[in-house]
């Protein structure tokens, strides 16, 4: 259960450090990136958080991936945990690892 934990944990803390870089530097050298000219000489600029996001959100396919690989080692089948994971891998972790330690708590109260 501890190789879980710190697995996802690097793995959630890895993948929103490499958003927030990426999501930066584009800030940095594309300063006019989200920004449109109108036709009638007026801007209109959108958030960088929308690139932050969408880079979030293609990371967090790797995360469900590995959660789905490791729900099948358990036999376990959580469709729910997955598609919170996809938008919120922080908290679909958690649901995976709660899942995780019920299925385990469960076998071991079988065994005995």
């Amino acid at each position: 259960m501890r190789q879980l934990i710190i697995k996802y944990g690097i793995l959630v803390i890895v993948i929103t450090l490499i958003a927030r870089l990426i999501s930066a530097i584009l800030m940095i050298q594309w300063p006019d990136l989200l920004t449109q000219v109108n036709s009638d000489g007026s801007t209109t600029s959108y958030s960088f958080g929308l690139i932050e996001r969408a880079l979030e959100y293609s990371m967090n396919i790797v995360v469900v991936i590995l959660i789905k690989n490791d729900l099948d080692k358990q036999n376990l089948k959580s469709t729910p945990i997955l598609i919170v994971t996809f938008f919120f891998s922080f908290i679909g972790v958690i649901f995976f690892l709660l899942a995780t330690l019920q299925n385990k708590l469960t076998l071991k109260r079988q065994i005995t």
